[in-house]
């Protein structure tokens, strides 16, 4: 019986771990994504998702391969991927929209 309960409590906290770990990530990106200067602040951020990344990566296949299928991680870890990806590509479509918003609007008028 306990280790029944053992085992449950074991899957629980792998799946609150995923969770937290992919919304951490997450939110470390959008949040910093925004508020960096871009080249170096880019480079600096990226590269800490990177590790931050790695680090997941890694202990989900160590500690967590035991309890939940490598399916599911490998799952998670390539829609953690997707979102960051998707995250920096959104940002930069931004910065090109509004780039494209001033030059529409310094743009000297041309009548004939």
């Amino acid at each position: 019986m306990k280790e029944n309960v053992r085992k449950i409590i074991g899957i629980i906290i792998a799946y609150i771990y995923l969770l937290v770990g992919y919304s951490y990530i997450i939110y470390y990106v959008s949040y910093t994504i925004r508020i960096t200067c871009k080249p170096l602040g880019w480079a600096m951020m990226l590269a800490i998702a990177l590790m931050f990344f790695i680090a997941y990566v890694i202990i989900n296949h160590i500690l967590l391969r035991r309890i939940l299928s490598k399916k599911l991680l490998v799952i998670v870890e390539v829609a953690l991927l997707v979102s960051i990806l998707t995250l920096v590509w959104s940002d930069i479509s931004y910065e090109h929209y509004q780039h494209l918003m001033y030059l529409k609007r310094t743009a000297p008028v041309i009548v004939d």
